[in-house]
């Protein structure tokens, strides 16, 4: 049809087997309809028509099927765009928030932000670690390990990061969030007896004044060496009685008896 399409009133179709003067197929099956002329008031039945809506010029009456292109896509078959508000993104069938750590802090996931034993957080659109659980904390300061001690039982940590158990030359453990002593180490004591100051501060094994245990003292002239009063010469076993300096062990023979310190008077056993 040459010229622009005029809008007149619109016919009714419906498919039927008619003899007419015009007839086309649309959508699988023969057209066909008919009018009165200009002028006329005539109409078609609709209650047996279906919802097929034509056009025509009125001056030769040919029909205008309307563009099956572009601008006419099947609306019906598009679903609605269900995009979510600002601050939000779609997870599953729901929306939810940016801001949520359950579904994810960024647009792109919707993964649960997920930290060993602590809580998490929405920071700058990236998931953060929050708080720890009771009795764990982040004591490497790394939120990629989470909440990763134990504070119950670690011994560098024990009821709070970076409180160890720890004394000098002593054993500790730590349980149920509480340093406990164990025992001295080889040849240590606490001598002082101020043990959660200084544990155990005396090397028993060289201390002339603890010598092998705690207040044991070396008789003048002997040296502690390896937990025992030890002379030098026989002059220092010798007290009246006799008594020699034994050249191997440094201990003293009297006569027969391996001494920590001088020969009694008599020469027959220790002072």
């Amino acid at each position: 049809m040459v010229g622009a399409m005029r809008t007149l009133a619109p016919m009714y179709v419906r498919c039927v087997v008619v003899v007419c003067a015009l007839s086309f197929w649309v959508g699988g099956c023969t057209v066909s309809f008919t009018h009165d002329g200009p002028g006329s008031d005539a109409r078609p039945d609709v209650s047996e028509l279906p919802d097929v809506l034509m056009t025509h010029d009125g001056a030769d009456d040919s029909a205008v099927i309307p563009d099956a292109g572009a601008d006419a896509a099947p609306i019906l078959d598009a679903a609605p765009d269900a995009g979510c508000g600002p601050g939000a993104k779609p997870c599953g069938s729901s929306c939810v928030s940016l801001s949520d750590p359950a579904t994810g802090c960024a647009a792109a996931t919707c993964e649960p932000c997920d930290f060993t034993h602590g809580a998490a957080l929405c920071i700058a659109g990236a998931c953060a670690l929050g708080t720890c659980e009771n009795l764990w904390g982040n004591c490497d300061l790394d939120a990629a390990t989470g909440c990763e001690t134990d504070l119950t039982s670690t011994l560098d940590h024990c009821g709070a990061c970076g409180d160890p158990c720890s004394l000098p030359h002593a054993t500790m453990s730590c349980q149920a969030s509480v340093c406990q002593f164990q025992g001295c180490d080889t040849d240590y004591r606490d001598c002082d007896g101020n043990l959660q100051s200084n544990g155990c501060e005396t090397n028993t094994g060289y201390d002339n004044q603890n010598c092998g245990s705690c207040g044991t003292v070396c008789a003048p002239g002997f040296n502690c060496n390896n937990t025992a009063c030890r002379c030098v010469t026989d002059a220092d076993c010798n007290t009246g009685g006799g008594g020699t300096c034994d050249s191997f062990y440094k201990l003293c023979l009297c006569p027969t008896s391996f001494c920590y310190g001088p020969c009694q008077t008599d020469g027959t056993g220790c002072l």
